[in-house]
């Protein structure tokens, strides 16, 4: 996996460590209803679109493509989708869209077989030295449903 970061206005390019135990999924998952693939992921700085966090936080941004797998529309909700760092127990929700090019909308529709490509964004510690890219299927109320997790080691 490749980690895009920008410092002082320069693209620097890192190959990340990928902890994947089938490399034939590496940086990807499948649930029943969609293809998840990890693209690439981007270190912004504590400036994006306008906006400003203060510091140590920073903006990170995950770039994913979604393929629908079934022959009906479906729907997938960005609050399922959660990063969490340095082996933290607890996890954080994507940021709510702000204009950032390519960012999804809070719920994402794919038509059958449709595949939409675009990107979540997280505020991160910039000194986080590892992240847990999680998706939670919820099926019904009586159905906990499945957790498909994505490690990285930035540092």
């Amino acid at each position: 996996m490749q980690l895009y970061e920008t410092v002082n206005g320069e693209i620097k390019v890192r190959l990340l460590r990928d902890h994947q135990p089938n490399q034939a999924m590496l940086n990807e998952f499948q649930t029943a209803q969609f293809d998840c693939k990890m693209t690439k992921m981007e270190l912004c700085g504590n400036r994006l679109h306008g906006y400003e966090v203060d510091e140590p936080a920073c903006f990170l941004k995950v770039f994913l493509s979604l393929r629908n797998v079934t022959s009906d529309e479906i729907f997938i909700y960005k609050e399922d989708f959660q990063l969490s760092y340095d082996k933290k127990k607890f996890s954080f929700e994507a940021e709510d869209e702000f204009g950032v090019s390519g960012q999804f909308p809070n719920v994402i529709e794919l038509d059958a077989d449709e595949t939409k490509e675009g990107c979540l964004v997280f505020l991160i510690p910039k000194g986080a030295a590892q992240i847990l890219f999680t998706y939670h299927e919820y099926a019904d109320e009586e159905d906990p449903g499945k957790t498909y997790r994505l490690r990285y080691v930035l540092k």
